[in-house]
């Protein structure tokens, strides 16, 4: 079915008419050339649809602008949105009533943030296995090491080892009979 591009697909009547959100008279006009084949696609898509090749134009042009949930900048984008809340929660979680500006300076609202933000990117991990979160931990705990030996030199060459139960330094005894343990 070939049509001569001056020729526009009329509307059946029994096709319910839309409204348009701007009247015809006030929306802005755009002239587009287009190659034959994609307008007698365009015309078909239209008479599928029952609209105008107007109509159906601006539908697929509007479509273009949605995200595309494939896409991998959107992928990324959802994530960090979804770390990024998990901060807010977990610094506001003890003190709602701080600005965003104060519990960002407040190093125990900050601490809560890290948290909920480490946790929410844990909750996505694609290996949730224990042995793979581990090494994760590790290997966070010697860049942490890392950077605070690169900004206090004179800093204990390692970090201290923490109770696992209250999260305080552990004793020296726990320590030394820790590491025979692992010998």
């Amino acid at each position: 079915m070939s049509r001569s591009k001056n020729i526009r697909p009329t509307p059946r009547r029994d096709a319910p008419r839309a409204k348009l959100a701007t009247p015809a008279r006030e929306r802005p006009k755009v002239s587009v050339r287009l190659e034959p084949g994609t307008y007698e696609n365009l015309l078909k898509a239209a008479e599928a649809a029952r609209v105008s090749v107007t109509a159906e134009a601006e539908r697929r042009l509007e479509k273009s602008f949605e995200p595309d949930p494939e896409d991998p900048t959107n992928i990324l984008r959802d994530f960090a949105r979804h770390i990024m809340r998990a901060f807010e929660i977990g610094g506001w979680s003890d003190t709602p009533s701080l600005t965003a500006e104060e519990w960002l300076k407040d190093p125990q609202c900050y601490h809560g943030g890290m948290v909920h933000a480490f946790e929410a990117m844990l909750t996505r991990h694609p290996d949730p296995r224990f042995e793979t979160l581990l090494r994760l931990l590790h290997a966070i705990r010697s860049r942490l090491e890392e950077h605070l030996l690169a900004v206090n030199p004179n800093e204990e060459r390692h970090l201290p080892v923490l109770d696992r139960e209250s999260g305080r330094r552990a004793a020296k005894s726990d320590i030394t009979d820790e590491a025979k343990d692992e010998g």
